[in-house]
């Protein structure tokens, strides 16, 4: 992802926590914690989700 984009999105994200008792730093989960890591592609087209 590009940096400008995430670094934007992260903007957005973070003004949303403002609303919620846990703050943003709370939610990242450390990569020691995940037992099977996969990547998930988004924006793909349905067919290639469902097989069709």
């Amino acid at each position: 992802m590009d940096d400008g984009i995430e670094k934007e999105m992260l903007k957005d994200v973070k003004e949303w926590f403002k609303y919620y008792t846990l703050g943003f730093a709370n939610y990242p989960v450390p990569e020691k914690y995940l037992r099977n890591p996969a990547p998930v592609q988004v924006n793909k087209p349905l067919e290639a989700i469902v097989g069709r």
